[in-house]
């Protein structure tokens, strides 16, 4: 199983721990957020990595990865569903799980809700930083902001995501790929604070979100109590929905 105890039932609860620690130190002390925020304000009260061009290009670079590994996954289960003989590069149980991941995290959870309908504006958006809108503490969903809001970050759930999908990978990838997709997420999450764009609250519920349901996607795909958790279920499958509808060679 490799590095799939990240995943675990254990690491489940960890997660889970550290959702409920973050939302208590955060409740306690909301000024945590706006103290992290502080650091990234120069004298003129810009975030001044907004200014800088290298940086904007290293977050394009985030914003554009987690939609090109979407598109490979995507692509391979695909190729093996229209031709015969197609190899996967990965466990299919696997592939399918990281598309559930970036499907119920980022995609779902992330965009579809939480940034919907929590009404929490962004730090470059309050009055303390040069905006029109009262600071809210992560708690407090009855701000002024009505659409793409603060809580949580969608370019932190995403490339959070990420970690995920380089645990797809087979070996000898799976180790370097997983170091330097947590490196990356940690990096692009860090430009989203310090562009201003979101508390440092808000990237960190996303990371955990992200993390609790890769948790439950990958449990629930290689649960092999359930037919399609079986290994060579779902590729069996696929190739037979490659054949459907084909003459069959003669013998």
């Amino acid at each position: 199983m490799g590095l799939f105890f990240l995943f675990s039932t254990r690491a489940a609860a960890v997660a889970g721990g550290l959702v409920a620690l973050v939302a208590l130190i955060f409740a306690l002390w909301p000024s945590l957020d706006l103290n992290a925020s502080a650091t990234f304000v120069d004298v003129q009260g810009r975030f001044f990595w907004r200014l800088d061009p290298d940086l904007q290009a290293l977050r394009e670079v985030g914003m554009a990865l987690p939609q090109y590994a979407v598109i490979a996954f995507v692509i391979s289960l695909l190729a093996l569903a229209l031709f015969r003989g197609v190899r996967l590069f990965a466990d299919a149980r696997k592939i399918v799980a990281v598309l559930l991941v970036f499907a119920l995290g980022p995609g779902l959870l992330v965009n579809g809700i939480l940034k919907e309908f929590w009404d929490r504006p962004r730090p470059n958006q309050i009055v303390a930083f040069g905006g029109e809108w009262a600071f809210k503490p992560w708690y407090d969903p009855t701000g002024e902001c009505r659409r793409n809001c603060s809580f949580v970050s969608g370019e932190a759930s995403s490339v959070t995501a990420l970690v995920a999908a380089a645990a797809a990978l087979p070996p000898p990838l799976q180790g370097p790929a997983v170091i330097l997709a947590a490196v990356f997420a940690v990096i692009i999450s860090g430009l989203r604070l310090g562009f201003g764009g979101h508390f440092l609250s808000d990237i960190l519920f996303a990371m955990l979100f992200t993390h609790l349901i890769a948790c439950a996607a990958f449990r629930f795909m290689l649960d092999e109590r359930y037919a399609w958790g079986r290994p060579g279920a779902i590729e069996a499958w696929l190739a037979r929905w490659a054949r459907w509808g084909k003459p069959t060679p003669s013998p």
